[in-house]
């Protein structure tokens, strides 16, 4: 048996280099993260004073850019704009409280309108509201408990008066309708 220390040394020395070829090689750096290795980075950090106060995020791999995330002074996230549905028009802001979603508007309907709302609390969405681009009165809110919706309340005549509550069973089938502020 060869008890040379230049064997393990030797081994100790190729693992390294094994190591930091691989790092080098790594998709991510500290101005982002390329996931597909294509050299163009899919998300983007930008840092003022050492800290991050903006990530740019390509969802879907096609080099545009689809969620911007402003942070603030402490690396908390504040906004957010989306480009939901990649058509290179961003229809969707948030704002955060704490570094969780507090609410979110999105145009779901392309006309720039933000037509839908949803409310969180702790990061968990309690109602999500729809509004009539003409009106800009809600024709539906619906209520969430922490897994499902339970409840929606309903504009069904146009007349900008939610007139029907609709319960929901756990599966988020209408288990009950009833008629509510009557004109």
């Amino acid at each position: 048996a060869n008890n040379s220390p230049f064997y393990p040394g030797l081994i100790g020395f190729i693992s390294g280099a094994v190591l930091v070829a691989m790092m080098f090689k790594s998709n991510v750096t500290r101005d982002g993260i390329d996931y597909d290795g294509d050299g163009i980075l899919d998300t983007k950090w930008a840092y003022a004073n050492g800290l991050l106060y903006k990530e740019e995020i390509d969802a879907n791999l096609d080099g545009e850019t689809d969620m911007i995330i402003q942070y603030d002074n402490g690396g908390i996230a504040v906004s957010d704009t989306l480009d939901t549905d990649f058509d290179g028009k961003f229809d969707t802001e948030g704002r955060y409280e704490n570094g969780n979603l507090l609410w979110s508007k999105s145009d779901a309907t392309g006309d720039g309108f933000k037509n839908v709302r949803d409310d969180f609390i702790n990061g968990r969405i309690i109602t999500c509201t729809y509004f009539n681009p003409d009106t800009k009165k809600p024709v539906k809110i619906e209520k969430y408990n922490s897994f499902r919706i339970v409840s929606a309340e309903v504009d069904t005549n146009g007349n900008g008066i939610l007139d029907k509550l609709h319960r929901y069973d756990e599966i988020g089938e209408i288990k009950e309708t009833v008629k509510i502020n009557d004109e």
